[in-house]
């Protein structure tokens, strides 16, 4: 919305003073431009790295719905689109804060990661269309076990489609027919 948008160039304007010399990190290349842009030096990339000792691929039969994980704004997060996609007959795990009403969606709340490792191996694709991440640790946890991602062209979506064009939607409506190619 206007209003959000207003709202975060505020923020970021008071992001800038404060990193005014300042030894900057950010956890991905496309948030490393994103500062940049906005004029703010940028020092160090840190991806956010996954405790491969708990999330790896497992020999765990596949089940037929894809999974979504997601803390915070319902709209932020792509919500709306998990949503959507559950009301065009995609059956999804919902791994959230917020429930979600719909046939074809399963709410199951949060689970430990040792759980979530399991249900990453055991999905055929993790859903995550963000409008705002800048470096979801979801998404790098989930290739971490073997299991696909579809996710949007915001932080580390940039930098994945690099790499594997495929799973990195460029817009929602491209984000439906992806999701309904690989599953």
């Amino acid at each position: 919305s206007k209003e959000l948008t207003e709202k975060r160039l505020r923020k970021a304007e008071l992001q800038k003073i404060s990193a005014k010399n300042k030894y900057v990190v950010t956890v991905s290349t496309s948030s490393k431009n994103q500062l940049e842009n906005f004029g703010i030096k940028v020092d160090k990339v840190i991806n956010h790295s996954v405790d491969t000792k708990i999330f790896y691929p497992k020999n765990l039969k596949k089940d037929d719905y894809a999974i979504a994980v997601s803390r915070g704004k319902y709209y932020e997060k792509g919500l709306d689109v998990i949503k959507r996609l559950a009301d065009k007959g995609i059956k999804i795990k919902l791994y959230s804060d917020i429930k979600i009403d719909s046939p074809n969606i399963i709410n199951k709340g949060f689970i430990g990661n040792e759980e979530l490792s399991d249900e990453y191996n055991k999905s055929n694709l993790l859903l995550f269309p963000s409008r705002f991440e800048g470096g979801g640790l979801t998404t790098l946890e989930s290739m971490a076990c073997g299991c696909p991602i579809l996710t949007t062209s915001t932080g580390y979506g940039l930098d994945i489609k690099k790499e594997i064009n495929n799973f990195v939607a460029n817009s929602f409506d491209e984000f439906f027919v992806k999701g309904f190619l690989i599953l």
